[in-house]
């Protein structure tokens, strides 16, 4: 519920409507919590508590929207992940490179207040036009090896990070496949652990990791 809202001006332009949700700071001394599976499941406006800015006159019936069938889930979370692909497969290319940007706001440790760590914990990749099996090998920045694998079918194939690895702002991860196939980021693709919780990232679409086949 949004409870006095002053001067709120909806534009007369476009179809959409922008509610932006204020949380408090999650952390040492913090009140803030995590949380997971929020919809906004309707919007309702009484007419009583309504009048034009200018106008001064009040709305002639309730405002009662019912959002829950076209309603998305979002998450409160201490960090936010954003993934963004800065090396594409091809032919011949067998490396792909994923860019991970890290935000905190004012958000801190629960335990002393120090500066959060987001910990790569898995990648998940939806894999479509396999044309042969291979593996899989991801490298951290450092050039670290942190997870292999099998890769045998299409679908999605979620590579789990055993160790989870510390990420660094704008740290580049880069895959290497010998799997000719299709690839994307899924949309819950970046799964990672902050303060003992592990959260997913949520795209509005899979992101393009491009297509690696052999020319020969």
């Amino acid at each position: 519920m949004f409870d006095n809202l002053t001067d709120f001006v909806v534009p007369t332009a476009g179809d959409k409507l922008v509610v932006t949700v204020s949380t408090n700071n999650i952390g040492y001394e913090q009140i803030g919590k995590p949380v997971s599976g929020i919809k906004v499941s309707g919007l309702y406006i009484n007419k009583n508590d309504t009048k034009g800015l200018e106008s001064n006159e009040k709305l002639e019936t309730d405002i009662n929207v019912d959002t829950t069938s076209i309603a998305k889930e979002f998450d409160v979370v201490p960090m936010i992940v954003t993934p963004s692909i800065v090396d594409t497969f091809g032919t011949d290319d067998i490396n792909a490179t994923i860019k991970l940007a890290i935000d905190a706001g004012n958000n801190t440790d629960k335990d002393d207040g120090s500066q959060l760590v987001a910990n790569l914990s898995g990648i998940k990749l939806d894999i479509t036009s396999l044309t042969s099996t291979g593996t899989y090998t991801v490298f951290n920045g450092n050039g670290d090896v942190i997870a292999t694998g099998d890769i045998t079918t299409a679908g999605t194939l979620t590579i789990n990070i055993s160790t989870p690895d510390p990420i660094s702002q704008g740290e580049n991860y880069r895959i290497e496949v010998t799997a000719e196939a299709s690839y994307r980021l899924a949309k819950d693709g970046i799964i990672y652990e902050v303060d003992g919780n592990v959260y997913n990232i949520k795209l509005q679409d899979t992101l393009d990791m491009g297509q690696y086949a052999r020319s020969n």
